[in-house]
């Protein structure tokens, strides 16, 4: 048992929130993992190469202040709704060139990935039956080729990706609560295992680099479209001046497939007496193998897909100096047992001359609320980006930084 707490506690800090930008524009997606349309600014380069790196942390717990306090005070209400928890950091390095004719292309690398934790009702100490415990990470290394043109009116982003599946974690774990005589929990894990692109053993024992795994594909594919001056409103009435787009990222092709774990190989199921748990054995099963072991089994993995519909508004007559987005989608995250959730947001986009950019906005994203400022100074041979953030899983957290998100990014070319 202790080695089972011990690999999941492992596993949740090994695989955090890891992001790279799969955008056309170089500023078109954050760095965090949420894609942000009316974050796209036209790059005045014919010529770029960029380096982006990033760092987030969101709990709906406790705040940063709490973290550091002397005294930290946990709200049990709070407690009993459910632990929610993301970290992670990346990094991305991109090419890109725009041949001032409606078209352009890049070429991008890095990693991405994504960890989640999340208990749901298990603390409430309510009666449930059968109920899922999201729990686990995966770890993608990333090559795209990000290309965008024009087809008479309509603006259009292609970008094929070839990912590799690093590691990958995400036991299947249901438990039950009974709380009539006692408190009585129950669980099965399926899958206790960190599926990997080699295996382990050999690695770490003999330093062999033997890459079993295989590499996925996906395209991200987006349409913008000047629908205000098409049809004619921004002339009849200047205050209506914008654009409509659709994205529909990372749609799957080819899944990668990993065939390496090191982990259990039976599925560990059990009861445990709540409150005798700390004085007490709590029962694994009858037969169960608990040690942890390399073998080769094959697992298949796609990528985070969304479905986002967005608006440019510019409501100062027409002019580049305000830019309002509203965004509207969904996305469907395989980590998640209801994989299936909302996204969507607002932000506002200040541009001074093409040189300096602001943006503010408040969005859900990945199942988190982010309150987010990111800067740009663009001195066209450099270009500087600094974005910051307060974020958690609860709203009302998400003001008070339950957790945090950090950005930076450089551009050079001409």
């Amino acid at each position: 048992m202790k080695k089972l707490l011990l690999l999941l506690l492992i596993c949740f800090i090994a695989f955090p929130s890891i992001y790279a930008d799969d955008s056309h524009h170089a500023e078109g997606t954050s760095s965090d993992g949420a894609e942000h349309p009316s974050r796209s600014r036209s790059m005045d380069r014919g010529f770029e190469i960029a380096f982006d790196i990033n760092a987030v942390f969101s709990n709906n717990l406790l705040t940063i202040g709490e973290v550091f306090s002397e005294t930290i005070t946990i709200d049990i209400n709070r407690v009993t709704n459910g632990l929610m928890a993301s970290l992670g950091v990346g990094t991305a390095f991109s090419i890109n060139i725009d041949s001032k004719k409606g078209w352009g292309f890049g070429l991008s690398l890095g990693a991405e990935g994504t960890g989640v934790f999340d208990t749901g009702g298990i603390l409430s100490l309510n009666n449930l039956n059968n109920e899922a415990l999201d729990f686990g990470g995966a770890l993608f290394v990333v090559a795209d080729i990000n290309t965008f043109f024009e087809i008479q009116k309509f603006k259009v982003t292609f970008n094929p990706s070839m990912f590799w599946a690093a590691a990958y974690f995400n036991p299947n774990i249901r438990y039950s609560l009974n709380t009539n005589d006692g408190i009585d929990f129950s669980y099965t894990a399926r899958e206790v295992r960190i599926y990997t692109a080699m295996p382990y053993e050999q690695f770490m024992n003999n330093n062999i680099f033997e890459l079993t795994g295989s590499p996925g594909f996906d395209v991200t594919l987006g349409v913008e479209y000047p629908l205000a001056k098409e049809l004619g409103l921004s002339t009849l009435i200047p205050l209506l001046d914008f654009d409509v787009g659709v994205e529909l990222h990372r749609i799957p092709i080819i899944p990668s497939v990993l065939r390496d774990y090191y982990g259990i190989r039976d599925t560990v199921s059990g009861n445990i007496d709540v409150l005798d748990f700390f004085g007490g054995s709590p029962d694994l099963g009858d037969g169960v193998d608990t040690d942890f072991v390399s073998g080769r089994a094959e697992a298949s993995f796609e990528r985070t897909f969304k479905m986002l519909i967005y608006a440019n508004w510019r409501p100062l007559l027409g002019s580049k100096l305000l830019t309002v987005t509203p965004v509207l989608g969904l996305s469907n995250d395989f980590l998640y047992s209801r994989a299936v959730s909302f996204e969507g947001g607002v932000s506002a986009t200040l541009n001074l001359a093409d040189i300096f950019y602001a943006t503010a906005g408040i969005s859900y994203f990945d199942r988190v609320w982010i309150n987010s400022l990111d800067l740009a100074v663009n001195l066209r041979a450099f270009q500087l980006d600094l974005g910051v953030d307060m974020r958690s899983q609860d709203f009302i957290r998400s003001w008070t930084a339950g957790g945090v998100g950090v950005r930076v990014g450089l551009r050079f070319g001409w």
